[in-house]
């Protein structure tokens, strides 16, 4: 399974400062905000987040989204929800298995 990159360059930045931030608070309040701090941090390396996965959400920036000013649009683009990708594949299953039971390879 690869991991799809889903945030873009703005969500990063806000995530690197609020990750430290959050992390720092943590080390001098003695609270445990170390985690969400630790769980953006890492979003920031791998470019990735897991609940906009599990949402279908893919936020950022692709390269025909850049407007003539120089700045970048954001965008949201929605995944097939689960169920449907399932049902595709046992669908899919079931015709390679039918196609090879006539062919008398079953």
């Amino acid at each position: 399974m690869t991991m799809t990159k889903n945030i873009g360059d703005t969500d990063r930045t806000i995530r690197l400062i609020a990750g430290l931030l959050l992390i720092f608070w943590s080390i001098t309040a003695g609270n445990g905000m170390a985690f969400i701090g630790i769980y953006l941090l890492a979003t920031v390396y791998f470019r990735t987040d897991p609940i906009y996965g599990f949402l279908g959400w893919n936020i950022r920036a692709s390269s025909e989204d850049i407007t003539d000013g120089g700045t970048q649009k954001m965008q949201v683009e929605q995944q097939p929800p689960v169920e449907e990708q399932s049902r595709a594949r046992v669908e899919a299953a079931e015709s390679t298995r039918r196609a090879g039971a006539v062919d008398g390879n079953l």
